[in-house]
């Protein structure tokens, strides 16, 4: 009930932000654009390394799915992204200066949409929020 209250709340709160009081909003989402750490510079030096780990984890998921039958279809996207990415990084490091550059590119503007759609979106959180509200008050 207490996790329900919360949701409603949050969700009341960022409906009327939406509907009343839109700087607010554009504030927060340019702060929250803001790149606060580039993984990229970081692992520069420690590629190598890095894909020898993921390699090894990898490994380490194959041997677990095929030991426990019960966790196969849970691990192994998992065991199959890290080594794809562990292989990048050890045999083809200049790839993923690629993939990273293409995955940076900004696909659409989701601020500009939702500010643009901001009545629509508050009313919607609002309506949501005492839905969530009225059930929490059902369950106490």
């Amino acid at each position: 009930m207490v996790f329900l209250l919360v949701v409603g709340l949050v969700d009341l709160v960022f409906g009327c932000i939406l509907l009343f009081a839109p700087a607010p909003f554009k504030g927060f989402c340019s702060f929250c654009d803001k790149v606060f750490l580039d993984i990229d510079k970081k692992l520069e030096p420690f590629k190598f390394w890095v894909g020898l780990s993921e390699i090894a984890l990898a490994a380490w998921l194959f041997f677990i799915t095929c030991r426990f039958p019960r966790a196969r279809a849970m691990l192994f996207p998992f065991w199959v992204i890290f080594l794809f990415f562990g292989v990048l990084y050890v045999f083809l490091p200049h790839w993923m200066v690629r993939i990273s550059k293409a995955a940076h590119r900004k696909v659409m503007d989701v601020d500009e949409f939702v500010i643009g759609a901001r009545r629509i979106s508050g009313f919607i959180f609002i309506a949501v929020s005492i839905y969530i509200l009225y059930l929490a008050y059902l369950a106490a």
